[in-house]
């Protein structure tokens, strides 16, 4: 829709809102619009209409977004704006699917609609039928809680872990929780968020279980029973947040910081604490090409008498961190003395960092959907002090296609110095759809 701006005057956007929601571009309960970034006084268009742009393709409500401006005939102080905008679809189906030597095939299905009953919340559900993680996952939020931006999240869960096909010391963990959070925007690129999970799980060690597992069980049971234990929890978390990339599907330019921490009440078996500080930033090259540095830092420990739960260690390797390695392989390796295998049980530090560099594939022309990369990803878990020959590189090539099925990657790497102890997995890919 056309909305005609006159030059240092107080511009009103309600006609722009009025209109989309005409349209049903947007959800009709949205409390607050202001994507549109038009300042009274303000002389640079230019800025205005990239910021304006920016905002609402960080919404994520469309495909699509052309701003056009054109002058006013017969007026020198006027133009008129133009926001070309296809809609998205607020209902999504994404479907997800891996391939490693030693997790095998993994599947996910995640179903979410971003405007439930025409109301503008969000209700999603998720389910992870893999082998090794069983997940079934619901949650509702409500985007404007009050009238200030606050959102509140409510949620559930249900999580088996069953590590028996990683190269971890094998064990199961059932889990049933809750979530309570809320965010809170600070400002058009940061926010915070504050998250409390109550979290009720049962631990089954196998005959076979790790000595660290076995130690862990019987701290907390204060018995010396090798089979398992109940560790629950209740904690709370904090997170900070700055979002400035250009884009939320193929960023180009901008970055990402996220600042984690999280501490259990000292009311449950667990007392400890965990700090992840991550972040990413782009570099635009060439109108078709862009450079992306990201990394991650992590820190965890116990702060009461009791051990610190090793199933909330660090843990490195597969598709989200360094590629070419089996998921969650990296890291100090010991002997198991039942089963003469070598495991690796994670540690409560971990480091990482990858460089890529993302182009267009050769001899296509206006490709938007699809774009290559060539990666190199490093990183490592460790128990106590940090260990150079515990990390792990690799270097490879990886695809991203935005399919009529949703999202497509694939990645091949090449392990740079892997151990003879080390699980590779040099193909994985994973794939979505939306509806």
């Amino acid at each position: 829709n056309s909305n005609r701006l006159t030059i240092n005057q107080d511009i009103s956007i309600w006609r722009c809102k009025y209109n989309l929601l005409q349209k049903k571009y947007l959800p009709s309960e949205i409390k607050y619009f202001n994507w549109i970034q038009i300042i009274e006084g303000n002389l640079t268009v230019r800025d205005t209409k990239n910021e304006s742009k920016t905002r609402l393709s960080a919404t994520q409500y469309f495909d699509s977004i052309d701003v056009q401006t054109t002058n006013v005939p017969g007026a020198t102080d006027q133009i008129d704006v133009n926001f070309h905008v296809i809609e998205r679809n607020t209902g999504k189906l994404m479907l997800g699917a891996g391939v490693s030597s030693g997790e095998g095939l993994v599947g996910t299905l995640t179903v979410s609609q971003s405007n439930f009953l025409g109301t503008g919340n969000t209700v999603s559900s998720s389910i992870s039928t893999g082998e090794i993680n069983k997940t079934y996952a619901l949650s509702y939020t409500d985007p404007y809680w009050t009238d200030d931006g606050v959102s509140r999240t409510v949620g559930a869960y249900r999580r088996d872990v069953n590590t028996e096909d990683l190269a971890t010391a094998a064990y199961n963990t059932y889990s049933y929780g809750a979530t309570l959070s809320f965010g809170v925007p600070l400002s058009e690129y940061n926010s915070v968020a504050i998250t409390s999970t109550l979290d009720l799980t049962d631990i089954e060690l196998g005959s076979n279980a790790s000595e660290e597992y076995v130690a862990f069980c019987q701290d907390i049971t204060s018995s010396t029973s090798t089979s398992g234990c109940n560790s629950d929890s209740l904690t709370i978390a904090s997170a900070y947040a700055r979002d400035t990339r250009n884009n939320a599907q193929f960023p180009t330019s901008g970055s990402y910081y996220h600042l984690t921490g999280e501490i259990s009440a000292p009311v449950f078996d667990m007392k400890f604490y965990k700090f992840i500080g991550k972040g990413e930033r782009y570099w635009p090259i060439s109108d078709d090409m862009s450079f992306k540095v990201k990394g991650s830092l992590g820190y965890a420990d116990t702060y009461g008498d009791k051990k610190y739960p090793f199933f909330k260690n660090f843990f490195m390797g597969g598709p989200k961190n360094v590629r070419g390695y089996d998921q969650a392989s990296i890291g100090e390796k010991t002997l198991n003395a039942v089963t003469s295998e070598h495991e690796t049980t994670g540690g409560k530090k971990s480091l990482y960092g990858s460089a890529e560099l993302f182009f267009p594939p050769p001899g296509l022309k206006n490709v938007k959907g699809f774009r290559l990369s060539a990666f190199l990803d490093g990183g490592g878990v460790f128990k106590n002090d940090f260990i150079g020959s515990e990390l792990r590189y690799s270097a490879g090539i990886g695809a991203l296609w935005l399919s009529p099925f949703g999202p497509l990657t694939i990645s091949y790497a090449k392990p740079l110095n892997d151990g003879i102890n080390d699980s590779i997995s040099e193909l994985q890919f994973g794939m979505g759809g939306a509806f």
